[in-house]
C-alpha cells in the first residue's frame, strides 16, 4: 500500500439514498443534504483522524467504538483505519489546496495531529463565475487563481487601483458597484522629472580660441537627473605660446613676459643703460619682445667724446637672435633724432636665419658728440618670453 496515502476505511454517510435519491443530480455532481453539489469538493484535502471530508471541509464523523467495529483495521478516536505504517514513523503529506502536514504513525495507523499548512487560494482545476461581468477564472496546478477571463473592462467592484503618471507620481481610480472604474484622479507625489526626459546647458568658454559646447543629462527611472555629460562640439583650451598675440589656452588674453626694461616702447620711454660703454665696460642687456603688441624697444646712453684727441672713437651695437627672429637697429645721435626717426646708422638682415644684427658708427674727431644716443630695436618677425634668447652689447 502507498505509504503517502492515507487508507481510510469508513462507513459512508450520505444525505442521499443509494437507491432513492433525494434529488436529480448531473453527471458531474453528487447528492449532498438533498442537493446537487460538484462531486470535486473534497480535492486533495487529507484530514486527520476521526474526520472525514464533506462538502469540503474535514468534519469529525463517528464511526467505531473499538476495535471490534472495525474488522479491517483500527478504531482510533472514533474512525476506522487500517494497520499501514510502522510505530513512530513520520512524513510529510500534501493537504488541502496545495498544502502539507505531518503524519505520524500511531499504533501502527496513520495519524495526523497538525492541521494543513501553506495551502492555497483554490482546489486545483477548479473554476468560478465573477460578479459584474467579471468572466471566468480557473484554479492553476498552484492552488492559486488564475486571471479573470473573458472580463471585458470590468472591474472588481469596490476595489482601487494605483497607476504611475509624470514624473515618478501616483493616481487612484475605484470600481464602482457596476463594476465601472472611475476616472483617474490627479497626479500626485511627482518628483523632479520624467523618465526619459533630456536637459542641454552651455559648457566651455568662448574666449581665445575655444568654442562654447553643450552638455547633456538625463533623466533616469528614479526620476532624478543623471551626471551632465561630456562637452559636446567644444574647442577646447591648448598649450598657451607666449607673446605670438594668440589666446591658446583661453584664459581670456595671450601670455606675456616682459622683460626687465619694460615700459621702453618709444624714445621718450627708452631704458638708459648707462654712462659711455667700451670695450673695458662694454654694457650686455637681455631684452626680448614679448607680446605681438610688442613691436620697439628703446635704450638710450652717454657718449663721451675727447675733443682733444685724433682718435678715432666707435659706437658698436651688436645683436644676437634666436633663430626664426628677424630685427632691425637704429642708432640715433641724439633723442630729436630718435622723436623724428632720422637714424644715423641702421642695419637690417632679410635672410632667413640670420641670428645676428650689428651697427657701428665712427665718430668725427673734429666734432664734440659727446650727449645722449638712442637705440631703437624694431621686430620685424618673431616673439619670445625668455629673454636670455636675445643678448644686446653695446660698446
Amino acid at each position: 500500500m502507498n505509504r503517502l496515502m492515507a487508507a481510510l476505511v469508513m462507513v459512508a454517510a450520505s444525505g442521499c439514498a443509494d437507491d432513492k435519491p433525494v434529488c436529480d443530480c448531473g453527471p458531474t455532481e453528487v447528492c449532498v443534504a438533498s442537493e446537487c453539489r460538484p462531486a470535486n469538493t473534497c480535492p486533495q484535502i487529507a484530514c486527520g483522524t476521526g474526520q472525514s471530508c464533506q462538502d469540503g471541509a474535514c468534519v469529525r464523523e463517528a464511526q467505531c467504538t473499538g476495535d471490534a467495529d472495525c474488522p479491517a483495521g483500527r478504531c482510533v478516536e472514533g474512525g476506522c483505519y487500517a494497520v499501514e505504517c510502522e510505530e513512530a514513523a513520520e512524513e510529510i503529506v500534501a493537504c488541502g489546496f496545495c498544502g502539507t502536514t505531518t503524519r505520524v504513525c500511531r499504533d501502527r495507523v496513520w495519524f495526523m495531529p497538525n492541521d494543513c499548512q501553506d495551502q492555497g487560494e483554490c482546489a486545483a482545476g477548479a473554476a468560478e463565475d465573477g460578479p459584474c461581468g467579471m468572466g471566468v477564472r480557473t484554479c492553476s496546478d498552484t492552488c492559486s487563481w488564475n486571471e479573470w477571463e473573458g472580463r471585458g473592462d470590468a472591474c472588481v467592484a469596490g476595489t482601487t487601483e494605483d497607476g504611475a503618471c509624470g514624473a515618478c507620481g501616483v493616481r487612484t481610480r475605484d470600481c464602482d458597484g457596476s463594476c465601472v472604474w472611475s476616472e483617474w484622479t490627479e497626479c500626485d507625489e511627482e518628483a523632479g522629472c520624467v523618465p526619459g526626459e533630456s536637459e542641454q546647458q552651455p559648457c566651455g568658454t568662448d574666449a581665445g580660441i575655444c568654442t562654447v559646447g553643450t552638455q547633456t543629462r538625463v533623466c533616469g527611472e528614479d526620476c532624478v537627473f543623471g551626471e551632465w555629460g561630456g562637452c559636446d562640439n567644444a574647442v577646447a583650451p591648448q598649450a598657451e605660446i607666449c607673446g605670438d598675440g594668440i589666446d591658446q589656452d583661453c584664459d581670456g588674453a595671450d601670455l606675456a613676459v616682459p622683460d626687465d626694461y619694460e615700459p621702453n616702447n618709444n624714445c621718450a620711454g627708452a631704458y638708459y643703460i648707462g654712462d659711455d660703454p667700451n670695450p673695458g665696460n662694454a654694457v650686455d642687456l637681455y631684452p626680448n619682445f614679448h607680446s605681438a603688441s610688442d613691436t620697439d624697444d628703446y635704450f638710450f646712453f652717454t657718449f663721451q667724446d675727447d675733443p682733444r684727441t685724433n682718435l678715432r672713437e666707435y659706437i658698436s651695437v651688436s645683436l644676437q637672435l634666436p633663430p626664426g627672429h628677424k630685427t632691425q637697429l637704429f642708432l640715433y645721435r641724439n633723442r630729436a633724432d630718435c622723436l623724428a626717426n632720422r637714424p644715423t646708422v641702421s642695419s637690417y638682415r632679410s635672410n632667413e636665419g640670420d641670428d645676428f644684427e650689428l651697427v657701428t658708427y665712427q665718430e668725427d674727431p673734429n666734432v664734440d658728440e659727446t650727449g645722449n644716443w638712442y637705440i631703437r630695436v624694431r621686430r620685424v618677425e618673431g616673439t619670445t618670453c625668455e629673454p636670455s634668447r636675445r643678448f644686446m652689447r653695446v660698446q
